[in-house]
């Protein structure tokens, strides 16, 4: 039998490989592969014929592995240098054969190694056996962390496989995986992967023998393998869901900013249920609360609490009250609550009194129109909306929706606040237990954001280095507020601006003719302005376009804009009697209900027109054809007069037998006129009176 060195030979069902042989000295070292413990067999050559050690013909491709050199290219370096270091240590003894084959001199010659590169015998050990086992050449020990799979690594198919996945099944299962698994929906794995075996490999289903399909692991593997954690996260929950409540937050809304000036505004409907306070017994649902809140300090700048739903004009109060302190608003807002607890409702509550430079609020209905450029035009402040379902770029106002309500969680009665069960069943629902009117919630919320601006700590703040230098190293939004006003303004600008509240308010255009003012169908009187009237009386009846302000909840006055002038106009209670102290919501709904009737109406006349004309038409069809059979007639303007007489004396005759009740047939008719002198009337009218009475007397 030939024997070669790093051979391999087959023995029943182990495979071997061959050390070292020396034909005179009669040995052969063998290292067994298909066992992982490492130990040689010393055997003689002529026992390998005698015990069918054969030359095998399909070795394993495991047991003949063959590191490339694009294989050590991919290494890392880090690997790369522990693969030079175990060589270095065991290079000299593996060429020292046949010593190395005997058990005690080996393990004399890895202990002294050890000792001089400071590694454990059995390091150095495990070693050798690898380069023994893996066919004798430095690549042999190389670490086998390229086998090892992981992310990005294709696992190794087993014998044992019942379904074999190619490269055109991968991109199949990738692609019916993203199909079947809808962005957001609530589908399950198994669903998907029912959907797809239905439609690929229905048949193999049904045959219960054999599984030539893929399986759920195998379809979970290949269809996720090339997706993100990113892109997994998409399918499962939608990407809407991603990015509002699983993205990362990495920055801060503070760093955004140099100094005070830019504000951020929004609005939630609250989960506290309030009260009427007409009466105490009614729950009115819950309220909007709005936040105005300045970036650079996270000082709350102002609030306001509404039952109207998000709108420009509930947005723009919040702003006016934040730009014109707190006093107006617990004056306009009738807090006199506050004075019952020695509160003084002063400015100190929310120190700005500021025009900013630029508001920030996301891509709502309240500040995304055309209302929105009043702002902007009037009152030069920039409005930057941003993106929809990201509250961390508006994190201020988001925050406050938790800090006013933290201490109420904590109230031990009912109080009609919402929580997370609420409209479950067996859950009471909070408006049962509603406590607060709208002026007791207000006066609360606004004691609870004063509280935090001036007693908060603003613990993740990031604080400059010129704070820490003045001494802010735990500080509060008002502490932030006044030590930017005093380094870093510019951005700031006064509220002392004259008709404030008018240019905030929503604008529309409103129609001016001769007489009047007219906007929603009303007609509002127009003050004695001498430019105004002169422009009156040029236009006639040509209605002109101009922009009006109104408030929404009272329509009784709205503000025309002439010439850069603001001219108040009241609506003309003789003409809108019925719209006096009405909201725009109450006459929107009444001309509404007119335009309906008006057109049901229109309706009704329009019907009654197609009879009349429907009877017109068959009346001239009548008389068309019984016109035919008698031919054309003259139409001159005298045998018109005559025609004219002729059917004037029918009709006297017609309505004078229509007045009396109708004769018997046995009554006699005796004629007024018998008397001879009596001269018969000339002309064709005498006829026809004689051809009546001749009829008569024959009936």
């Amino acid at each position: 039998m030939e024997l070669l060195v790093n051979q391999i030979l087959q023995h029943n069902s182990n495979f071997f490989r061959v050390l070292y042989f020396n034909v005179k000295l009669d040995i052969c070292v063998l290292i067994n592969l298909s066992e992982e413990q490492n130990q040689l067999e010393h055997l003689d050559i002529d026992s390998l014929t005698k015990h069918n050690y054969t030359n095998p013909t399909n070795p394993p491709s495991n047991f003949n592995t063959t590191i490339l050199n694009e294989v050590i290219l991919e290494l890392k370096e880090k690997t790369l240098e522990r693969w030079e270091k175990s060589w270095e240590q065991i290079k000299d003894l593996v060429t020292d054969e046949p010593n190395i084959f005997e058990t005690s001199y080996l393990n004399k010659k890895c202990k002294a190694v050890s000792e001089q590169y400071n590694v454990s015998r059995h390091t150095v050990k495990r070693n050798i056996f690898n380069y023994w086992r893996n066919g004798k050449t430095k690549y042999a020990i190389l670490p086998k962390y390229y086998l090892s799979g992981g992310k990005g690594k294709e696992r190794q198919l087993e014998q044992n496989n019942a379904f074999t996945i190619t490269d055109k099944i991968k991109e199949e299962i990738q692609a019916a995986y993203k199909a079947n698994r809808p962005e957001g929906k609530d589908g399950t794995l198994r669903g998907a992967y029912i959907n797809y075996i239905r439609l690929k490999y229905k048949k193999e289903f049904d045959n219960k023998e054999t599984k030539k399909y893929p399986s759920l692991t195998q379809f979970y593997y290949w269809g996720t393998k090339n997706l993100s954690s990113s892109d997994k996260l998409a399918i499962e929950k939608g990407v809407l869901s991603r990015d509002k409540d699983h993205r990362l937050v990495t920055g801060s809304s503070y760093n955004s900013v140099f100094g005070p000036g830019i504000f951020q505004i929004d609005s939630t409907p609250s989960d506290v249920e309030i009260i009427s306070e007409i009466d105490l017994s009614e729950p009115i649902g819950c309220p909007t609360v709005y936040f105005v809140a300045d970036i650079f300090s996270g000082l709350c700048t102002g609030i306001y609490v509404t039952l109207e739903n998000p709108s420009y004009h509930e947005a723009s109060t919040a702003l006016y009250y934040s730009f014109k302190g707190f006093s107006m608003f617990a004056n306009d807002m009738l807090l006199g609550t506050l004075n019952k607890f020695n509160v003084d409702a002063t400015s100190a509550f929310y120190p700005s009194t500021f025009l900013p430079h630029q508001i920030v609020t996301d891509n709502g209905k309240e500040l995304v129109s055309r209302n929105s450029n009043n702002i902007i035009t009037d009152l030069g402040i920039d409005i930057e909306n941003k993106e929809a379902y990201r509250a961390d770029l508006k994190g201020l106002v988001e925050n406050f929706f938790k800090i006013y309500h933290k201490d109420l969680k904590c109230f031990p009665k009912e109080i009609g606040h919402k929580n997370m069960a609420e409209g479950r069943r067996g859950i009471k629902k909070a408006r049962k237990n509603a406590t607060y009117t709208l002026k007791q919630y207000t006066a609360m919320i606004a004691v609870a954001m004063a509280n935090y601006n001036h007693k908060c700590s603003l613990k993740k703040y990031p604080l400059a280095p010129e704070m820490i230098k003045d001494g802010l190293v735990d500080p509060s939004p008002i502490e932030v507020w006044n030590w930017g006003m005093k380094n870093r303004t510019g951005l700031l600008r006064s509220s002392e601006i004259s008709n404030l509240k008018e240019l905030m308010l929503p604008r529309a255009v409103g129609k001016l003719n001769k007489h009047d003012l007219e906007f929603e169908k009303i007609k509002y009187e127009t003050p004695l302005h001498k430019d105004l009237r002169n422009i009156q009386q040029q236009t006639g009846e040509v209605k002109l376009k101009y922009d009006i302000s109104y408030n929404p909840n009272n329509m009784n006055t709205i503000n025309l804009f002439f010439n850069n002038e603001i001219i108040k106009c009241s609506i003309n209670e003789q003409k809108n009697p019925g719209l006096i102290n009405k909201s725009l919501k109450e006459i929107r709904a009444f001309n509404k209900v007119r335009k309906n009737v008006k057109k049901e109406k229109e309706h009704d006349r329009d019907s009654g027109t197609m009879d009349i004309l429907d009877m017109a038409d068959s009346f001239k069809k009548e008389n068309d054809k019984k016109r035919k059979s008698k031919g054309q007639k003259s139409t001159n303007k005298a045998k018109v007069s005559y025609n004219r007489e002729r059917e004037k004396e029918y009709e006297r005759q017609q309505k004078e037998f229509k007045s009396t009740e109708e004769p018997n047939s046995d009554t006699k008719i005796i004629d007024i006129n018998t008397s001879k002198e009596n001269k018969r009337i000339e002309g064709d009218i005498g006829d026809i009176l004689d051809d009546i009475y001749k009829n008569m007397d024959n009936e």
